[in-house]
């Protein structure tokens, strides 16, 4: 292969790639109230824990089978922004764009955001804590159903998979205080982003700090399956 060859190429491969914007947080305040957009926090959750979100953005994170979060809850024409740190947006890019979305309008720099944060509501279960939230409150459990019956669940808490959370949205109440529950804790603070996205009041919605296996390590320690 000649060099004139590989030069052609090379050439031709980076005029051909697109550029993306990087949005300024001027910009992204000014589309924080807008629905027409949709800005995807991929940051590791460990962050989100101690930072917080931007308001009405929705958290994703790459660790949790991003390719079925994102296909579930957003259109793949819809426009995104990706929220990210450091040098992760060629990573979150490459993955969105192999799920077919074709609408990425570019991506902000969290580092660059000097608003408040908004910071979502969490515990930690134990067993009174437990019985409280099924006596008093809604909780939800936002994993698959496959994998809930595997390993066990809560009594008295309501299935709404995260892979059916768009179409089964009106199902939960409002005016409500509701807990979510994942796996791991990640994917309820999907759940937590997207229904504050949607209007929801932060003040009655929370989420299980390290899910239901960090809920059953804890409440009961024995059996492979627990029911509690």
């Amino acid at each position: 292969m000649s060099k004139t060859f590989l030069f052609l190429l090379l050439f031709t491969t980076l005029t051909c790639a697109k550029v993306y914007k990087q949005f300024t947080a001027d910009e992204i305040e000014k589309l924080i109230n807008d629905k027409s957009v949709y800005l995807v926090d991929t940051r590791n959750p460990p962050k989100i824990i101690k930072k917080g979100i931007i308001p009405n953005s929705i958290v994703i994170s790459l660790r949790e089978k991003y390719n079925s979060t994102l296909r579930s809850l957003i259109n793949s024409n819809d426009k995104i922004i990706l929220l990210t740190d450091k040098k992760k947006f060629n990573l979150t890019l490459s993955y969105t764009e192999k799920l077919g979305f074709t609408n990425v309008l570019g991506y902000f720099m969290i580092k660059d955001w000097k608003k408040p944060f908004n910071q979502i509501s969490k515990i930690k279960l134990t067993r009174k804590k437990l019985k409280q939230i099924t006596h008093q409150y809604e909780l939800i459990d936002v994993r698959e159903k496959g994998k809930q019956q595997k390993k066990g669940n809560v009594k008295k808490s309501v299935n709404i998979p995260l892979s059916e959370f768009k179409a089964n949205i009106n199902k939960i109440d409002r005016n409500k205080i509701n807990y979510f529950m994942s796996g791991k804790g990640f994917k309820s603070m999907t759940a937590v982003s997207y229904l504050l996205r949607e209007g929801y009041d932060i003040n009655k919605l929370s989420y299980v700090v390290g899910g239901y296996k960090k809920a059953r390590e804890k409440i009961m320690r024995k059996k492979k399956r627990q029911d509690l």
